[in-house]
């Protein structure tokens, strides 16, 4: 049964890390504006810095979880719940709607939960 739980910890990592190259491409476009002026872009760019700052940290705290689910697995699911959470909340504030990868956010701590604790024990009669 520890197969499951490690291709869930790796599902997981995969997912963490599709959803963290967005906001590491907006923090890139805010540095040297690498993306074309187009009104939602304008309309991210004026937004407040900390609507920025929250968005660009859902890219680290996504790095720090890929590497603390396969080392610390608990830990990699404390982060995972606080990328979703974050991950959430800077995006209403920046693109004024929820996302698809704000769905998945949602998705992912319950994926990486299974991965950090292992699927429930069978219970042998008896036993």
């Amino acid at each position: 049964m520890r197969g499951s739980a490690a291709s869930a910890r790796w599902i997981a990592q995969w997912l963490v890390g599709v959803m963290s190259i967005g906001p590491f491409a907006i923090g890139l476009d805010l540095a040297f504006h690498i993306f074309n002026s187009m009104p939602v872009i304008q309309r991210m760019r004026g937004e407040a810095p900390i609507a920025h700052v929250a968005w660009v940290t859902c890219g680290f705290l996504g790095v720090a979880t890929i590497v603390c689910l396969k080392r610390r697995p608990l830990l990699g699911f404390l982060l995972s719940l606080a990328m979703a959470i974050l991950y959430v909340i800077s995006g209403l504030a920046l693109w004024h709607q929820l996302t698809f990868y704000s769905f998945l956010a949602g998705v992912v701590p319950f994926i990486a939960a299974y991965a950090a604790f292992g699927p429930p024990e069978e219970r042998t009669e008896g036993g």
